[in-house]
């Protein structure tokens, strides 16, 4: 697989300008990459399983299982949160004609989850990641009564710097109750400010182990190339949906 690389490619004036003026990002340094996960425009149906398309994996439970049935129900067609932002340094299909759309995972599978690509790299001894930015949602109420039936999920950060893969100390979960069919109304901003996080180890081979142990040491993130970065999901409920992923830089 060719991976995109910050050390060769050029970020659009026009796409940094439109970032900050729809969707300002709290982090410092530019928008290095962005993935939108849009919807094919010929899509069939209300679900359109493109998550692999897009360049992004999904590895589940603790075998850290993979295949067809983990890109179901991706890129659900009603709405996108921001709408109308171009893809950075994302799959070539990102900008291709589309809908809107978005991630979403409706599969109520219990244990870890990790979303991820490694379609982008940043050399971390060139440039400094100052941040990561996405929007999302978790149905966390039943459907009729609309009381709590779950803790929300709870997303981390994911970054494999060389070999080796990081989540982050910090957890993120919505304050509901939101849904997860319409992303543009219901999602919320998450974002992560590299300088004050700390990070924990995370066990990850690709169909034999998915886990991380929440009373570990933190550590920072280690200088060396980001060859990978995601969401991670220790202990998922119900329905979940993510959108518009960002990752910010400045040139050391």
């Amino acid at each position: 697989m060719h991976h995109r690389s910050i050390r060769s490619l050029l970020i659009p004036v026009s796409a940094l300008a439109l970032t900050t003026a729809v969707w300002p990002n709290t982090s410092a340094g530019e928008v290095v990459y962005r993935e939108t996960f849009p919807r094919a425009a010929n899509a069939d149906g209300p679900d359109d399983a493109r998550l692999l398309g897009d360049g992004w994996n999904l590895n589940w439970q603790s075998k850290a299982m993979s295949g067809d049935r983990a890109a179901f129900n991706s890129n659900h067609a009603n709405g996108g949160s921001p709408q109308d932002l171009p893809a950075i340094n994302a799959s070539a299909e990102s900008n291709a004609p589309t809908r809107d759309g978005y991630v979403l995972h409706g599969y109520d599978w219990t244990g870890p989850h990790l979303f991820w690509t490694q379609e982008f790299e940043i050399d971390r001894t060139q440039w400094d990641v100052t941040g990561f930015a996405w929007r999302q949602a978790d149905n966390d109420r039943d459907a009729e009564t609309r009381e709590p039936t779950a803790k929300p999920s709870e997303f981390r950060v994911a970054v494999r710097v060389g070999t080796d893969w990081y989540v982050s100390s910090q957890a993120f979960a919505t304050d509901g109750p939101f849904g997860v069919y319409n992303m543009n109304a219901s999602a919320q901003a998450m974002s992560l400010a590299v300088a004050s996080a700390s990070w924990l180890p995370l066990e990850f081979v690709p169909t034999r182990a998915l886990a991380f142990d929440t009373s570990a040491t933190s550590v920072d993130l280690p200088v060396g190339i980001v060859t990978a970065f995601g969401l991670y999901i220790d202990k998922r409920t119900r329905h979940i949906a993510f959108d518009t992923f960002e990752v910010t830089a400045s040139r050391r």
